[in-house]
């Protein structure tokens, strides 16, 4: 199953790519003058979502697990959370290995990104109020995460979906700046979901 410390590990390693990108931008900004240079901080900001989407996967998948686990009822033919050969596996610890392969398959085709998206699927594993709860531990209003995170999301789609052009087809502006305080935001704000997770309360 999905540990704690592979669930950090994966988020390590998420904004590890990220840390590679910046050090390639700066590289390339102290010793160029390529413009092409802020594809690289696109590359990077996408990213960044990616790590929130990734490490909101791990944690539900996790806390899914760890509930088969702690002898919970969540298998939901309805849904078609797991298979019908997973619920009829005699072997206990082969049904929780086919429960988690089962369980990745079906989050596989879902996205996380959204204030709105995660709030929902938080909520499935027992985070209710989160941004609430984040509200204390970031020191910002709830509708300050949501609207960064938001805000956040949709730049992304833009540089993904709409090659970061604008409404008069001009590439929007993008700074290392804005990018290392996303990356900043990004850290709270995952290991903010880490802690609710593992709170009591």
């Amino acid at each position: 199953m999905p540990t704690r410390n592979l669930v950090f590990q994966r988020f390590d390693a998420s904004v590890g790519q990220v840390d590679e990108l910046l050090a390639i931008y700066r590289y390339i900004h102290a010793n160029s003058e390529i413009p092409a240079k802020d594809n690289i901080l696109r590359a990077a900001l996408t990213m960044l979502v990616s790590a929130i989407d990734t490490s909101v996967h791990e944690l539900v998948v996790s806390a899914v697990v760890r509930k088969l686990i702690d002898g919970q009822h969540v298998f939901d033919i309805s849904k078609q959370l797991v298979s019908i050969q997973c619920i009829l596996e005699p072997d206990p610890s082969q049904r929780i290995v086919m429960a988690e392969a089962d369980i990745r398959r079906q989050y596989a085709k879902e996205t996380f990104q959204s204030s709105r998206q995660l709030e929902t699927v938080l909520a499935s594993i027992g985070i209710n109020k989160i941004w609430s709860r984040l509200s204390v531990r970031l020191g910002n209003t709830p509708e300050e995460i949501k609207l960064k995170l938001d805000l956040m999301v949709r730049r992304r789609n833009q540089i993904v979906h709409e090659a970061d052009l604008d409404g008069f087809h001009c590439l929007q502006q993008i700074s290392l700046e804005m990018v290392e305080s996303l990356y900043e935001f990004t850290t709270q704000f995952v290991r903010g979901l880490f802690a609710e997770y593992e709170s009591p309360g």
